[in-house]
């Protein structure tokens, strides 16, 4: 039989907006924040895959120096993997072709691998027709029927396409962020191809492998294809799919996201369901009479319990049912653009899956409720008769003599903190949530940009140009060697070190900086490692978890030995994972000339033939690609810092609305005995805003150590470490919006207390 006492909760919604709407809204503006990244997170991911197999995604790349014959070919391939020609020339594009800041990279119409998906048009059919990389069509505003400037010929636009092998669109492997705005891939016929003049050929070989294999096969039948490459011609740089940054970031950054999603998510939704039970337990206050009337009619405890128990679980539910919703019809756009503005990914099509649905939906539905069903056990304990007498609170007794010797304000304050200590406690946890949201929304973008500030004044030359050849007109410029090395740590060190998860990470790729005396770089440093000895950059020792003292395997992509290395230190202003040595000692271990050299270092633009340079970095170029890259999250910053402000008040505003219900007898004799509404408001409400110095004194510590563990948590697996460093400044920023937002709530609250009739008050209590 139904329960008929279950009528009463929408009345009890209804009738109550006041108390309830606040945090409907707050579970509502939560879920539809969590849903849209979630429901965004889950159709984008299983579209990154479905997109590497049917586009039949490469399993390895080489870039050589010069084209291989057929010949050569054969002998790279060597019955394991089939290689395919993947030849590109890159041209300026845009208004100003003179402009190196805007770079397309051009490759002929794929037919056997990372073939390309197409999200609006078609694939180019005539010489002056091309397709873009989707997401430099999004943030440049490119639309089908465009004309495209790139060199010295305009190209019509007929299609927006997305390539395994560019998920994320990298210049190069070692750049730190990618920008659609001034970096994106053109795909032409083959005779638009032939027919771009004036640029280089870069005679890339992309490969598959013929048979399905596990990783750590695959990695050494590259090393293999490497090996028989070195013998057909010079490689200038090699990757497996593994190590491809175009092929991986993607997924590693969106591994970094969800975990730090999910444990906002818990913190958020146990916050939410702390401010539930101060809710629960001013209800079970306001209705002791009319709990106890029914116990003594015979209702049973377990069906109070259901009663009770269902008001904040129907409040929750409709949130979470109501938020996902909003989030399907639209709120994933908020993370889809993002995604879909930085990565280079098959058309979006929304996914309501069961995760999402069941993480944002049965999560805070069981924390509300486990939550709820704890507090009214605690109740439902009492008798009937306590009920009626409304004498369910505990006393504590003593508590008014320790305070004899306080003055009459402060203990008072004292004394209502002590008695609503439940709503206190609700109130630091969601304070806590609240100002890790709010640091992030105010912090967030600073950071990121002080970070790339940070990674400017890291690169100390202006310029930097890899070359095929040296040019002799340049001998007084600054010299290095940079290249690729494969390198594994150390076998003991891997026994060592299996709880760190650094055997994960056997074998990889990493950029190795050999610098000339004279450099910039650390040179003293430098100069006084001997041959064995290496230093490692902050990226790659946090990441890999290698320290000082430790051991390195290094080897050339041609060779099948390591060599072991000593980590002699690490650069901690290098956040990216590099390696370095001294150039003499890089080419002793390439068996090179001690002056050989492929870059050169120069705070002014040289001048090379174009068919001589391999890579040219620019540092204000980065600078450039580092502040759009920021620009393009300050969508999520905004969002963050709204949620955070709107957690906030609700907060606040919910807790102090008990203290208030709860104290409304008080509050009557307090009125009764001549109090004005003022002197009241400093009791009852400044007790809140005199505990909230107390709050950032006890939690300050933990609060700095959390935030930094989620922001580097996030990082670290993308290969770069954010030193996070909150200023005092900062935590004042946080303190003193707070603030405002106590004496926001404060205000609408006095209004309240002045509507609080003491004759009618005395009437109720009086029967």
């Amino acid at each position: 039989m139904r329960n008929p006492l279950h009528k009463r909760i929408f009345r009890l919604l209804w009738h109550k907006p006041g108390t309830y709407l606040p945090l409907f809204l707050m579970f509502l503006f939560s879920t539809t924040f969590l849903s849209a990244f979630f429901i965004a997170q889950n159709s984008i991911e299983p579209l990154y895959y479905q997109q590497l197999e049917e586009g039949k995604v490469e399993d390895g790349q080489i870039l050589m120096m010069e084209p291989l014959s057929d010949t050569s070919k054969k002998a790279v391939e060597a019955d394991a993997l089939s290689l395919y020609e993947n030849f590109y020339k890159e041209q300026n594009f845009g208004d100003d072709t003179h402009n190196d800041s805007n770079m397309l990279r051009i490759f002929k119409n794929r037919r056997a691998i990372n073939l390309a998906m197409i999200s609006e048009g078609r694939l180019p059919e005539k010489n002056d027709e091309m397709a873009v990389n989707a997401n430099l069509a999004l943030v440049n505003g490119y639309k089908i029927g465009d004309r495209l400037r790139v060199g010295d010929r305009d190209w019509t636009l007929v299609g927006f396409v997305s390539t395994p092998d560019y998920s994320t669109v990298l210049k190069n492997p070692t750049d730190l962020v990618m920008d659609a705005k001034y970096f994106g891939l053109g795909f032409v016929t083959d005779a638009g191809f032939d027919a771009i003049r004036g640029t280089k050929t870069n005679y890339l070989y992309s490969y598959r492998l013929h048979d399905t294999h596990t990783e750590e096969e695959a990695r050494d039948l590259f090393q293999d294809a490497l090996t028989r490459a070195a013998h057909e011609g010079t490689i200038l740089s090699a990757m497996n799919r593994y190590d491809n940054p175009a092929i991986r970031f993607f997924i590693d950054d969106m591994g970094g996201d969800v975990p730090m999603m999910r444990l906002i998510m818990v913190f958020m939704f146990l916050a939410l369901a702390f401010m539930t039970t101060t809710q629960t337990r001013g209800l079970v206050h306001e209705e002791a009479p009319v709990m106890g009337t029914l116990l003594a009619s015979g209702y049973s405890r377990k069906s109070l319990l259901v009663h009770y128990t269902l008001l904040p679980f129907t409040m929750t539910l409709l949130a979470a049912v109501f938020g996902n919703l909003i989030a399907y019809a639209g709120g994933y756009k908020l993370y889809a653009d993002l995604y879909y503005e930085s990565y280079a990914l098959p058309k979006f099509k929304p996914l309501l899956t069961l995760h999402s649905f069941c993480l944002t939906t049965l999560v805070p539905l069981c924390i509300v409720t486990i939550l709820n069903v704890f507090i009214l056990l605690y109740y439902l304990r009492l008798s009937p008769l306590r009920f009626l007498r409304s004498d369910i609170s505990k006393r504590s007794k003593g508590s008014h003599r320790s305070l004899r010797h306080v003055p009459f304000l402060l203990a008072f304050r004292l004394r209502v903190l002590w008695e609503h200590r439940a709503n206190v406690l609700a109130l630091f946890f969601g304070l806590f949530i609240g100002n890790m949201l709010l640091l992030y929304g105010v912090e967030a973008r600073t950071m990121f940009s002080e970070y790339g500030e940070r990674v400017k004044s890291q690169i100390l030359y202006n310029y930097t140009y890899i070359v095929k050849q040296p040019v002799p007109a340049y001998d007084n410029e600054q010299k290095a060697l940079l290249t690729e090395l494969d390198y594994r740590i150390d076998e003991e060190k891997t026994k060592k070190d299996t709880a760190t998860g650094a055997h994960a990470f056997a074998k990889k790729a990493i950029m190795t900086y050999a610098l000339d005396k004279g450099s910039r770089y650390h040179a003293d440093r430098l100069d006084a490692l001997k041959e064995n000895e290496i230093i490692i950059s902050r990226g790659m020792a946090d990441k890999y978890h290698i320290a000082a003292g430790d051991a390195i395997a290094i080897k050339t992509r041609s060779d099948a030995h390591y060599t072991l290395f000593n980590v002699k230190d690490v650069f901690d202003d290098v956040s990216e994972q590099r390696l370095f040595m001294p150039m003499k000692n890089l080419n002793r271990f390439l068996k090179q000339p001690d002056n050989f050299f492929n870059t050169y270092l120069s705070d002014r633009t040289l001048s090379f033939d174009p068919e001589n340079v391999l890579t040219r970095m620019d540092r204000e170029k980065i600078n450039n690609y580092m502040e759009h890259f920021i620009e393009g999250f300050s969508g999520v910053f905004v969002s963050v810092l709204i949620l955070a402000l709107v957690f906030y008040f609700v907060l606040v505003t919910t807790v102090s609305r008990q203290v208030l219900d709860k104290s409304r007898r008080n509050i009557t004799y307090l009125k009764v005995f001549g109090y004005h509404d003022d002197e009241i408001a400093r009791i009852y409400l400044h007790s809140l805003l005199f505990a909230m110095p107390i709050f950032y004194i006890v939690t300050l510590p933990l609060f700095d150590r959390l935030f930094t563990f989620c922001v580097q948590s996030a990082l670290t697996k993308l290969g770069v470490t954010l030193h996070v460093y909150v200023s005092p400044a900062r935590y004042a920023i946080l303190f003193l919006i707070g603030f405002a937002l106590f004496l926001l709530v404060q205000l609408f609250e006095r209004f309240r207390l002045r509507k609080i009739d003491m004759v009618k008050e005395l009437k109720v209590m009086n029967g």
